[in-house]
């Protein structure tokens, strides 16, 4: 049962239905968002 659930929320990540483009986020922390790549990337760059 828990495996399904994860299988469809990736599924779900993948085909973008999580997703949530109003720019609440932004608004609710004062500044732009960072796509998470750029984060991962970042602190791959300053842990090494």
């Amino acid at each position: 049962m828990f495996a399904s659930i994860l299988v469809s929320t990736d599924d779900a990540v993948r085909r973008g239905l999580l997703a949530v483009g109003d720019g609440a986020l932004s608004r609710l922390i004062g500044r732009p968002t960072t796509p998470t790549a750029d984060s991962i990337a970042d602190g791959l760059k300053n842990a090494g």
